[in-house]
Order: C-alpha cells, then sequence, then structure tokens
C-alpha cells in the first residue's frame, strides 16, 4: 500500500490501492484483519520503512496473467518434462509456448509420473528415452523424432474440453493425424467409472481417458509455494486462456495395431491365431482405415468341424475367405450404425448386414448389444423372415466395440459371419474331423456326391434306388431353391474297427444300405413338434424324441432315427424301434458336429414361370417353396458318433409276430379242445367199465 498503515488505522471496511493501482479490500471483524478475504496472522510488524501485514495465501489482482501460456502453466503443474518432449518434437512453438485464439486441451504427465515410468522401463517410455539419449550429444533420428511427435500428439485434443465433455464410451479427436487411418484423427477413448489409478489417483481417478486415468493429487512445484499449488490442483482441471489442462497418471500410447490391440484380449486368441493362419498378419498391419469384427473364442469353437477344417494346411484359401469377410473397408465406429439397418463392404468384396434397435439410453455408446450382424440373406418382399445364404439363421452380436487400433477399430462379437461364397461340404467336414474309412466307404459305393456336394445324376439316382413317388430326388421338384443337401452320421474309424468291414466292401448293396442309414436329407420333414433351429453350429436339432428319416426309411420300416438325450448336453442317435440282438450296434453318441454350406440354384436352373426375388445382392432365386422348416439347416453337415448304426432287421417271430400269436392261440386253443375230448372219452369209458362190472356179479349170484 502506498501509506504505512496500523490495523489501528481501520475501523471497519476500507478500500486502498496497492502499488500499481490495484484496490485492495480491507475489512476489520473482531480485531482481525481480512484483506481481500485473506486473513491476516501475523499484524503490525514494525519495519524501518513502514509495516509489515502476514497474510495466509498469496494475493492475486484481478486478470493476474502471469501463467499466460499454456507452456507456463504446465511448468507450474510440475509438467516440466511433458514440456521439454513438447520442445524436442518441435510442437512447443504450435500449441503451447504462446498465447492463442485456439483452444486444446492437454493430457499432461507430470514429472514424478515419467520419473516412474523411466524407472520400470515401461515400453511407453522406449521413445522418450531415446529421444532423451540423443538429444544430449546430437539432434535425435528422424523416425525417432516423428515417434515422439505422434505420441506427443496423441496428448492435445482440439477445443477446450469441460468435464461435461467427458461422457462414457466418448471416442475423442485428438491432434494426431495418423498415416493408418488416411490421415485423419485418431481417437482416444474417455471411460466414466470407478478405476484403480495407483497412488497418484484421488476421487477424480472415476475418469480415464485412453490407457491414464485423472489425477488430481497435490505437488510441490518450483515455482509457487506447495500450498498454491495444491489449491489449483484440488480443483479437476485448470483453464488457462481458451485451453483446459487434465493431469493424468501416464504417459499415453496411440493405439498399436490390429495384432497387438487383440494380443490384449485373452477372448480373442484364437481370431489372433486364424489371422495368422491365413496369412493376413502383414496385411491388417499396413492396410489403413480397416474396421475388424472379431469373434470370440467361444464363437469359433461353436464351428465345430469347421474350424477344425479351416485349420488344416489344405483350408488356407477357404480360412482366408472367412477371416476376410470380417475386416470391413472402412472404419466404422458404434456411434456410426444408427438405429435402423445398413450394411458393410468387406475386404473380400462380400456384404455384412447389420440392425440397430431403439433404446432408451442417451449414450449410443452402452447400447452395444443392440447391434446385431448376419451375412447376405435372401427375403421374400419386406417380408421380416429370411433365408440365410450360408445356411445360418442366428446373428451375431456386437459384445464390446471401439477398440482402437493404429488402423481402425476393433469390435468384438459373438458369432463367426459365414461368407456366402465360403464352400464348405461335407468331405471338407469329415477332413476336419480326420476320418477317413467313412470318406473311403461312400467313394466305393459310388456316392462321393455326399462328399462333394454335387448334383445327383439320374442315373445313379435311380441305381441307388433313391427316389420318391416314383421319380429321382433330383427330379422330385424343380421349384426348390435348394439343391439336395445330407447329414451324414459319420462313425470314428475306431467304431469301423469293430464291424466286419471286409463283408461290407465286398458286398455292395449291404454297403449302400448301411451308408444310407447314415445319411439323413435336409429336407426331409421330421417327426417332432420342436420349432427351435440348430444351435451351435450343429446340422441337426437335437430335442428328447426328435425323429429323422434316412435314406433308408425307403427300404426298411427301420430306417428312422431317434435322438435322445442322455445326460446335460451329451445325446445319442438310435435305429427306431430297434430291440433284440445286436444292441450295440443301434445307436450312437453325438461326439462332434460341423455345418456345410447351402447349394443354391440359379435361375437357369429353374422351370419356366418360377417367380423370382432379387435380393440386394443381386443374385436371384426362387422363393416359391424355400426349404427352410425351422429346424434343420439349409446344407446339411457331418455328426460324428461314436458307433456304426447297422440296418436293423428284426426275428422272424418279431417280424410276424401277430401271426405267431394267432397260430399259438389257435395250436392252444386245439390243444385245448383236444384234452378236453380226451377227458370226455375217459370219462365216458370209466363209467361203462363200472356198468359192465356190475353185470358180471349179478350172474354169479
Amino acid at each position: 500500500m502506498r501509506s504505512r498503515s496500523f490495523t489501528t488505522s481501520y475501523s471497519a471496511v476500507r478500500a486502498v490501492l496497492d502499488l500499481d493501482k490495484n484496490p485492495l479490500d480491507i475489512r476489520m471483524q473482531s480485531g482481525k484483519m481480512n484483506i481481500n478475504g485473506t486473513a491476516v496472522t501475523t499484524p503490525d510488524i514494525f519495519a524501518s520503512n513502514g509495516v509489515v501485514h502476514i497474510v495466509d495465501d498469496l494475493l492475486l489482482p484481478d486478470n493476474f496473467k502471469l501463467l499466460n501460456s499454456p507452456e507456463k502453466l504446465l511448468l507450474s503443474l510440475n509438467a516440466t518434462r511433458f514440456v521439454s518432449l513438447l520442445r524436442l518434437a518441435n510442437l512447443s512453438e504450435t500449441y503451447t509456448a504462446r498465447h492463442s485464439d485456439r483452444s486444446y486441451t492437454f493430457l499432461a504427465p507430470t514429472d514424478d509420473v515419467l520419473d516412474r515410468m523411466e524407472k520400470w522401463e515401461t515400453r511407453h517410455w522406449d521413445i522418450v528415452a531415446g529421444v532423451a539419449e540423443r538429444s544430449a550429444v546430437s539432434a535425435p533420428d528422424a523416425h525417432i523424432l516423428d515417434a515422439l511427435k505422434e505420441q506427443i500428439l496423441y496428448h492435445i485434443l482440439p477445443g477446450k474440453l469441460m468435464v461435461r465433455n467427458l461422457t462414457d464410451g466418448a471416442l475423442l479427436e485428438t491432434e494426431l493425424l495418423a498415416s493408418g487411418l488416411a490421415g485423419g484423427r485418431q481417437r482416444i477413448k474417455v471411460d466414466v467409472g470407478p478405476h484403480e489409478g495407483g497412488p497418484d489417483a484421488t476421487s477424480i481417478g472415476d475418469i480415464k481417458i485412453g490407457d491414464g486415468v485423472l489425477t488430481a493429487e497435490p505437488r510441490e512445484s518450483h515455482l509457487w509455494s506447495g500450498e498454491i499449488i495444491a489449491h489449483l490442483l484440488a480443483r479437476f482441471s485448470v483453464e488457462i486462456g481458451n485451453s483446459i489442462v487434465y493431469l493424468i497418471n501416464t504417459l499415453l500410447e496411440p493405439p498399436s495395431d490390429l495384432i497387438q490391440t487383440a494380443v490384449s484380449d485373452l477372448s480373442l486368441s484364437t481370431f489372433v491365431a486364424s489371422t495368422f493362419a491365413a496369412g493376413l498378419d502383414k496385411f491388417v498391419k499396413r492396410a489403413s482405415s480397416k474396421t475388424y469384427l472379431a469373434p470370440q473364442n467361444k464363437a469359433f469353437e461353436e464351428l465345430g468341424l469347421l474350424m477344425n477344417y479351416l485349420l488344416l494346411p489344405d483350408a488356407k484359401s477357404d480360412l482366408k475367405k472367412l477371416m476376410r469377410y470380417h475386416i470391413v473397408d472402412e472404419v466404422s465406429y458404434l456411434h456410426d450404425f444408427l438405429v435402423g439397418n445398413g450394411s458393410l463392404q468387406t475386404v473380400e468384396g462380400e456384404k455384412v448386414y447389420w440392425s440397430r434397435s431403439w433404446r432408451n439410453d442417451s449414450n449410443p455408446a452402452n447400447v452395444t448389444n443392440a447391434i446385431t450382424l448376419h451375412g447376405t440373406a435372401y427375403q421374400a418382399g419386406d417380408s421380416s423372415a429370411f433365408l440365410p445364404a450360408n445356411g445360418d439363421s442366428t446373428r451375431g452380436t456386437i459384445l464390446a466395440g471401439n477398440m482402437l487400433t493404429s488402423t481402425g477399430s476393433l469390435h468384438s462379437i459373438d458369432r463367426v459371419l459365414l461368407p456366402a461364397n465360403l464352400d464348405i461340404t461335407v468331405g471338407k467336414l469329415v477332413a476336419g474331423a480326420k476320418i477317413s474309412t467313412m470318406a473311403d466307404l461312400l467313394i466305393r459305393a459310388n456316392m462321393e456326391w455326399v462328399l462333394t456336394g454335387q448334383r445327383l445324376s439320374v442315373e445313379t439316382g435311380i441305381k441307388l434306388d433313391l427316389a420318391e413317388n416314383g421319380a429321382p430326388l433330383t427330379m422330385r421338384d424343380r421349384t426348390h431353391i435348394l439343391l439336395p443337401a445330407y447329414t451324414l452320421l459319420c462313425p470314428t474309424d475306431h467304431a469301423f474297427s469293430k464291424i466286419n468291414l471286409t463283408y461290407y466292401r465286398n458286398n455292395e448293396a449291404a454297403l449302400v444300405q448301411l451308408l444310407k442309414l447314415h445319411l439323413i436329407p435336409a429336407d426331409r420333414v421330421i417327426s417332432s413338434d420342436s420349432t427351435s433351429p440348430p444351435e451351435n453350429g450343429k446340422p441337426l436339432t437335437l430335442d428328447e424324441g426328435i425323429i429323422y428319416p434316412t435314406l433308408h426309411s425307403a427300404d426298411s420300416s427301420y430306417g428312422d432315427l431317434v435322438v435322445r438325450n442322455i445326460i446335460d448336453d451329451e445325446w445319442m442317435v438310435g435305429v427306431k424301434d430297434a430291440r433284440g440282438q445286436r444292441q450295440d450296434h443301434n445307436a450312437g453318441r453325438f461326439l462332434s458336429w460341423g455345418r456345410a454350406s447351402p447349394r443354391w440354384r440359379r435361375l437357369a436352373d429353374q422351370g419356366p414361370g418360377v417367380s423370382v426375388e432379387r435380393h440386394a445382392s443381386g443374385q436371384e432365386v426362387n422363393l416359391v417353396n424355400a426349404t427352410w422348416n425351422g429346424i434343420m439347416t439349409l446344407g446339411g453337415g457331418v455328426m460324428v458318433i461314436d458307433n456304426v448304426l447297422l440296418p436293423y432287421e428284426p426275428s422272424w417271430f418279431f417280424k410276424n409276430r401277430r401271426l405267431a400269436v394267432i397260430l399259438a392261440f389257435l395250436g392252444s386253443l386245439t390243444l385245448g379242445l383236444i384234452a378236453l375230448g380226451l377227458w370226455f372219452w375217459k370219462v365216458r369209458r370209466s363209467s361203462e367199465e363200472a356198468k359192465y362190472e356190475a353185470l358180471e356179479g349179478e350172474e354169479e349170484e
């Protein structure tokens, strides 16, 4: 103040000016002085040139601009090493060195955070340490400098983002213009919720940005007293002009490539392994602006024999088709899936169709389970019913989304999506099961069309007696949109070792009947009230008591098979009504399974006058008599069993049991009548003998 003033100089309230003519509000309350709301702890200390009053806080004039740049603010917040990195990356002049009309949000790690990371030698520190080491003797290498620049830019967000802008699941744009996104801004994810932020975290640790948690722990500063810094850090953030600074408990790292991102999630290990097996590991690292739909491990397990086949060396081309079908040729975040329907173009050339239902939730990032996915489907007009081109009517669901990669995004899904151009035959599934005996027997019996999925010729159908209503199966209905398909019950090689294979190899007729008992046509109506579709990659629905006709049903009354539940998820299949001897070859347990692809007829295969519906894919199909009954898949498949089912032939007595009962009855009746006649004869004879004896006695008298 301009004059010497003791506390006794003030009675109540008084306004004075300091040397810079800034107003000071002095108030006396109960004999104690307050200046601008700050208490005077020790008043009236005499000095040679005036009086000293000690206050408990620093008095700052209005519009005080000592911290007139983000850089000075960062230095005051003990983020000096972060400022040094900004300067090394030649970013200081653009973002922090001076006050700018542009606004930014800074996510700044403090010195103690970087000191701790250096001590732990984390991978985050590699770039920083490399720059620091080289800058001490010479200019850093260009590629190291570029890497540092990318990492620092990932800590800077355009615009002044207040706390209210940090909503759960939000993807914030950063100043990092990523080459993997074709020059687009890399995103950083916000996660609002309780987190373990370590020793630096307080209640503010409920907000996580990227890999770091926002902190607000007081720290010492070399510029101001610890009390002043504590006052500033007690607030959630610190504003400086048009910008704002948040302190964070780690050095953020930009998203890694797809492989590194997926490896961190153990539920995606099969997806990663399949990417390598398909030879796509280099592609996913360099291809820019892509979205990956990554099935979880359980989804691959549900493919059963199909997955076993895809991992074979000979199946690499099919595996590549499958994996490329899960790569979308653009970046799609969850908020891009609006309520309604749409499609995504994959790098395989086929489309994935999606649907998102409306939910009463203000945050679209929280409705991942409302997004369903499916492959090409043939639809009848505007009907909601559809026929899946890949034979799988179950839709996939996004379980976890917006996992960021250096080239786009990754969404975890609960099903493997099968492209329409993936040709999976029964033979491929048998190869996946690593069973050779059944395949050899089918070829020996001239039934290799079961393995290859080819159309059965009329001549072969007649020869094998595969006919219905007097017409070969391939000709019985020209309006079906599907070629005939079969589910093969495939016994293991060990099961075949238990029967006399030599007999069947030398007896073609017996071999054909044996094989026909193991073939269930996919378009036959079954005897069941069940309407549930097959689950988990099975080609058949497994319900208690469900009955499936086989190709052997046309030749025998014992050609149908019935399904029984053993316990929990264990099922068995057996010859319906079989009894008596050879019970060990009348039934078998299901061990594994896999689905085959449907065989769709093209328009050229149809008869004249057949109505056709054109799907969005451009393929023309007939929808007059679609073969889909809600129970069996469209393309058949393979069910591995642990026993060979032998054609059942009951004994003569069982086959003619009615006649036997009648004959037995008649025989018993005849025997009864004979016995009755003998009894009457004997009684009569006895009577006559008694009479004769009496007459003889009379003569003796």
